[in-house]
């Protein structure tokens, strides 16, 4: 479903607390979005490196702790109090893509009240994918995780009617900090034909941690 109804409105200085609305034919959505922790530079000082050898990076920065609330207003009248959490983050660099860029997995999850996780894969034509992750907590504090401490693989693949075959499922393991969780999505059907066609959608994952979050896909 494509939106153009929708605004963001920031209501300070700083992003949040911000005000959200969306509207369709079938609902509407008003959200008041506010800050429930620090923001978070991750890499070096917000330096997000992308491949080892090869010249990507960008820069970033990140509020995982986002409390949300609000009203779902339905077509038949009925209006809904509804509440959340959420995930604000920017991203800027020199480039969209590189020319042997293929594509990338990036993963949020909320490993508990206190902590979140970023894992970013990124695949290139020429060269082997490149790993990057870190956990986040309310307090601001980052813990960049080494590359080779990090294993994430596909496991299980979704084939759509346009012959799109889409990772869904996913081990992922940081023995460093006792990680150990197969993802899955919540919902099929969330591929998006952007600029950067893409699937993105809810996951939930079981393992060392119940977890739950966001998961992004492109170049499939």
């Amino acid at each position: 479903m494509w939106i153009d109804d929708w605004s963001w409105r920031s209501l300070s200085s700083e992003p949040l607390p911000g005000n959200l609305k969306l509207a369709t034919e079938q609902f509407a959505v008003n959200l008041q979005l506010m800050a429930a922790g620090q923001y978070a530079l991750i890499g070096e000082n917000g330096y997000h490196k992308k491949h080892d050898l090869l010249p990507r990076a960008s820069y970033a920065i990140e509020s995982p702790f986002v409390k949300t609330v609000g009203t779902l207003a339905l077509a038949n009248g009925k209006v809904l109090t509804i509440k959340g959490r959420a995930w604000l983050s920017k991203e800027w660099g020199s480039e969209l893509v590189g020319a042997s860029y293929v594509g990338e997995d990036n993963f949020i999850l909320w490993l508990n009240d206190d902590e979140a996780l970023l894992v970013s894969r990124y695949r290139y034509k020429d060269n082997m994918p490149y790993t990057s992750a870190a956990i986040l907590d309310r307090q601001g504090n980052v813990k960049n995780i080494p590359t080779d401490d990090i294993s994430i693989r596909a496991i299980g693949y979704t084939e759509f009617d346009s012959g799109r075959r889409v990772p869904l499922s996913w081990r992922l393991q940081v023995p460093s900090y006792d990680i150990d969780l197969v993802i899955k999505a919540r919902k099929r059907d969330n591929w998006v034909n952007f600029v950067v066609p893409q699937w993105q959608g809810a996951i939930m994952a079981n393992g060392s941690h119940q977890a739950q979050g966001f998961m992004q896909l492109s170049g499939y």
